[in-house]
């Protein structure tokens, strides 16, 4: 509890001002998610993605399989950049699933239209 009312302190009130074409916003009040070149939103961006992965790791979703790997490759998370990787047995509903529910509970929203599904391996799948 500790550690939350400190984060909420450093963020309470936050300001931000944006530079477009070399020229600088009025200062505006931060409302959701964390600063850009924060130190600290790389750390806080961590601790609320691992639920989604927790979620996808523990789900009956196969991931990539790699030879001689005993654990398979579900998620890659930088940033704020999120890819899984699916079998061709694996369901995209299932994954649909936990996404919804991991966005409902967190309060997050995957942006839709920077996402992408690259198909690897042979057309069939």
């Amino acid at each position: 509890m500790h550690f939350t009312r400190t984060v909420q302190a450093l963020y309470h009130e936050a300001e931000t001002v944006v530079i477009l074409n070399g020229k600088v916003s009025k200062p505006f009040t931060v409302r959701r998610g964390v600063c850009q070149g924060d130190p600290l939103s790389c750390l806080i961006f961590n601790l609320a993605i691992e639920s989604l992965a927790q979620m996808l790791w523990k789900s009956e979703l196969s991931g990539l399989q790699i030879e001689g790997v005993a654990e398979h490759l579900i998620t890659t998370l930088f940033a704020d950049d999120t890819t899984i990787y699916l079998l061709q047995f694996d369901s995209f509903q299932d994954l649909n699933e936990i996404l919804d529910k991991w966005c409902q509970s967190s309060g997050a929203k995957f942006n839709v239209q920077k996402t992408i599904i690259v198909p690897v391996g042979v057309q069939t799948y």
